[in-house]
């Protein structure tokens, strides 16, 4: 399950436009987020995010990825709800 990891936690910083935010939202700490979201980066071999002292920004590749996994994640809620209901 190595493929999933990292995707919560970069949608969360690209729907709160920082790592703080996402930190917030998901409970955790800001150096797990970033973490995780390097993971995904390396995993990837592709810069998602443009991150500097004072501004975060998706690149382009962040911005088609972003699509894709939030697609992703309500399809993973759909398997889990369709489970819970038999």
């Amino acid at each position: 399950m190595d493929r999933w990891i990292g995707i919560d936690e970069f949608v969360a910083v690209a729907s709160n436009g920082s790592f703080s935010g996402a930190a917030t939202q998901l409970n955790t700490s800001v150096a797990q987020i970033s973490r995780r979201v390097k993971m995904l980066e390396e995993r990837l071999n592709i810069q998602l995010l443009t991150r500097t002292t004072r501004k975060l920004a998706l690149t382009q590749e962040g911005e088609v990825f972003l699509s894709h996994a939030k697609h992703l994640q309500h399809g993973l809620d759909d398997a889990t709800a369709a489970i819970r209901q038999r």
